[in-house]
């Protein structure tokens, strides 16, 4: 098998053997449950680790259950990986729709991903602690987490593609097509980026050199004003002056360095899935993360912070989630959306002085509650205090404070530690340190951009909540496997494609 990949890209099914052996041996499937979904009577079946194995490659090169059993047949890489002998006659495509019944049927589908994160663990590819993203697969992006050196030169590409776009012939006029097209042709994250720091310094620069050069042009008086709006020009104006700086020396001379940094960091490891939960369409985020963190907790895996979007930001979680399992969540809280706020000329919430001991509330205008009622809202345990009619009527704040019929305030308060946290994190988020931190969760947008794309996974095979959660854990396994290959040979994720500008460059050579 490596005489006959010698000097060619080996394909997936080989590396995994390879690096990780029988990866779903028998005797991992040969418990009491699978036991019982496999019977031991009747004619002579596949081996359920086998037809594990073949559903996740099936998922990774998006196959029908019929081109998967034929590539079982037809594929030396398959027979390899599965561990088949090449007089092995393979099985008949319905056998992989029977195994899907049977382990969904069982409640079997996570025992998958239970086995190819366990070995991981034991190679030291994943660990509880550090930090995790999580999102829905509802949201549809193609973007992914670029350091500062990609983000600088894929904003020039970017710019450039959608100039070339859009007035090839300005382009054309404006830079050197052929050598320009040598570095920006190709997406930046396709090519193998320098290791030395001096020449990636170098490299940084020469994109913002080039950035600055193309910005000029595009501002010049000659130039046709709408170029100035094209979003991806206004993109790259934006990431140049956020990672660069531009002098001008006594002697005329420019100098161009970049902004000072914190430490990008990273422990070394794949970016990989470690849970995956499919829920109705009517289940709101929230209400999944409990269970998640349930699951890596049985795994071994959970983190020290876990990054989410503003749908999974409820006080409850946010408290539940350090006090159950020490676990600090990232996401943007919701802002108080009281009409007081939105006026912006009101008292909000947070203007407000609390005093749990005593059980009071003191308002701006320095009066005292008079009521502290302990509720249940939607089986949420609140407290609602109230203000006196005869503090709130005469008082000359009141126009700023309340429209209640009532004529009095009142406030509506999540037991004490879930107030608090609230109110640290709607605080926290207003810092410039939060929000480069949380930059970190744009991350899974290209994990859910991939997990479309490669598997298919927006839209279902198979019928019912329970096989489409089995087809969304094999697809995650599949995607794990793609993604450790591509970081075992060092290769980009994404796929190579013909930019404009090498397209404008043939065009002009032709």
């Amino acid at each position: 098998m490596r005489a006959k990949y010698r000097g060619r890209g080996v394909p997936l099914p080989v590396v995994v053997r390879d690096r990780l052996g029988e990866l779903f041996a028998d005797a991992e499937f040969a418990d009491a449950e699978f036991a019982e979904a496999f019977a031991v009577t009747g004619p002579r079946g596949w081996s359920p680790g086998r037809l594990a194995l073949v559903t996740v490659l099936q998922m990774a090169e998006n196959l029908t259950d019929r081109q998967a059993a034929e590539a079982v047949r037809d594929k030396l890489s398959w027979s390899y990986a599965l561990g088949l002998g090449l007089e092995d006659p393979g099985f008949d495509f319905s056998v992989l729709s029977q195994f899907r019944t049977r382990v969904a049927a069982h409640g079997l589908e996570e025992k998958v991903l239970d086995l190819l994160v366990a070995r991981l663990v034991e190679q030291g590819l994943l660990a509880a602690g550090g930090k995790q993203r999580t999102d829905s697969t509802h949201v549809t992006a193609a973007v992914r987490d670029l350091n500062r050196l990609e983000l600088a030169g894929e904003a020039v590409h970017a710019a450039l593609e959608a100039l070339t776009c859009a007035e090839p012939d300005w382009v054309a006029q404006t830079v050197d097509v052929t050598s320009w097209s040598k570095r920006y042709g190709p997406r930046v994250d396709s090519w193998r980026l320098p290791t030395s720091r001096t020449k990636q310094q170098k490299l940084a620069v020469d994109f913002a050199r080039d950035g600055f050069a193309l910005l000029g042009a595009v501002y010049h008086s000659g130039s046709p004003v709408w170029l100035r709006e094209v979003p991806a020009v206004q993109v790259l104006r934006c990431v140049l002056l956020q990672n660069y700086t531009r002098t001008t020396t006594r002697g005329g001379r420019e100098v161009v360095k970049r902004r000072e940094k914190t430490d990008e960091g990273g422990d070394g490891r794949p970016n990989l899935i470690t849970d995956i939960a499919t829920t109705s369409s009517t289940v709101p985020d929230s209400k999944t993360l409990p269970a998640v963190h349930h699951r890596l907790q049985q795994r071994g895996l959970l983190p020290d912070e876990h990054y989410l979007d503003s749908g999974y930001a409820t006080a409850e979680l946010i408290h539940g989630s350090v006090k159950t399992y020490g676990i600090a969540l990232i996401t943007p809280v919701p802002l108080d959306t009281s009409p007081q706020v939105k006026a912006q000329t009101g008292f909000a919430a947070t203007d407000f002085t609390i005093d749990w001991e005593t059980e009071k509330a003191n308002c701006p205008a320095g009066h005292t509650s008079t009521t502290w009622n302990p509720v249940v809202s939607e089986g949420i345990p609140k407290t609602v205090v109230s203000f006196a009619a005869l503090d709130c009527i005469p008082c000359p704040f009141k126009p700023q404070c309340t429209t209640a019929k009532k004529n009095r305030r009142q406030l509506s308060l999540h037991p004490r530690q879930m107030t608090e946290a609230l109110r640290h994190a709607r605080t926290r988020q207003k810092t410039e340190d939060w929000n480069t931190d949380y930059a970190l969760r744009s991350g899974i947008e290209g994990t859910i951009r991939q997990a479309t794309t490669v598997t298919g996974t927006r839209r279902a095979r198979y019928r019912g909540l329970a096989k489409t959660h089995l087809e969304h854990i094999y697809s995650a396994v599949a995607l794990n496997l793609i993604r450790l290959n591509a970081w075992w040979n060092d290769r980009p994720l994404d796929r190579t494609r013909t930019s404009h500008l090498t397209r404008l460059e043939h065009t002009l050579t032709a």
